[in-house]
């Protein structure tokens, strides 16, 4: 099994997410393989009762400059799926402002600053999106210059 990793972080496009082949182990965790590669972009733990699997997709994005509406950030959720959505964590280099949009309507906003820190998490508490819900996560820069800004969905994903 020198092909599955199951307790790290690896790395998949998200457009290949969905693609993704789960297999259960025998520890009661999974383990994913995408195509031919052997790496892929969740973070894989236990296998829960309603055979879904809990997923973490991280993404980044570097030199974003001042008051430009940035999209950090992607998901659609694919035919005969339900996405349960946990929490999504932001951060940056720099004070700015999150927004969070479900099917391009705003959802929510946090906005960061130095006093009460430049890490933020949107709370969700396994909010349901089905079958091609969209769900985008923007930021704006509120700093002079270029700044890096990360953004973590985690939630579960399982059959309808």
């Amino acid at each position: 099994m020198a092909d599955y990793n199951f307790k790290s972080k690896l790395g998949i496009a998200r457009e290949d997410l969905e693609q993704a082949k789960f297999k259960k182990t025998n520890d009661e965790k999974i383990a994913v393989r995408v195509g031919n590669e052997a790496d892929s972009p969740l973070f894989c733990s236990l296998v829960t009762p309603y055979g879904s699997v809990a997923i973490s997709i991280y993404d980044d994005t570097l030199s974003v400059p001042e008051n430009t509406v940035t999209k950090l950030i992607e998901y659609v959720v694919a035919p005969g799926k339900v996405f349960k959505l946990y929490d999504i964590l932001v951060s940056g280099d720099n004070i700015a402002k999150y927004t969070v949009k479900i099917n391009g309507v705003v959802n929510k906003v946090l906005r960061t600053h130095y006093s009460s820190g430049l890490n933020e998490t949107f709370k969700y508490d396994y909010l349901r999106l089905g079958t091609g819900d969209k769900l985008e996560v923007f930021v704006i820069s509120k700093i002079e210059g270029n700044s890096d800004y990360d953004v973590t969905i985690e939630g579960e994903l399982g059959n309808e």
